[in-house]
């Protein structure tokens, strides 16, 4: 997970690595949690190089999220691999996690 963006009041950009699946669920949820306590008011997610997810992975992009949200936060996608929005809409999960079309 690569962060950018730093000055309070601007985007946060994290883009999601191309491998979405246990063993990195949890450093996503980790990430996606110091994002909600950032300064930054937007967060901006690219996971527009996912080629790799399992249900695991997309708990924790759907749990960091709802913390996200839960902050306060406004939420938006950069990018969206069509294998991360396969799996989403696979789970059910695709329209709560607000993925672009």
């Amino acid at each position: 997970m690569k962060k950018a963006g730093k000055q309070a009041g601007a985007a946060k950009t994290l883009k999601v690595g191309h491998d979405l699946r246990i063993a990195q669920a949890r450093a996503l949820f980790e990430a996606l949690g110091a994002a909600s306590r950032a300064p930054a008011e937007r967060i901006v997610l690219d996971a527009s190089h996912v080629d790799k997810a399992d249900a695991a992975g997309i708990q924790a992009l759907v749990a960091g999220t709802l913390l996200l949200r839960q902050a306060g936060k406004s939420l938006s996608w950069a990018g969206c691999s069509a294998h991360l929005r396969s799996a989403a809409d696979l789970l059910g999960v695709a329209r709560e996690l607000a993925l672009p079309s």
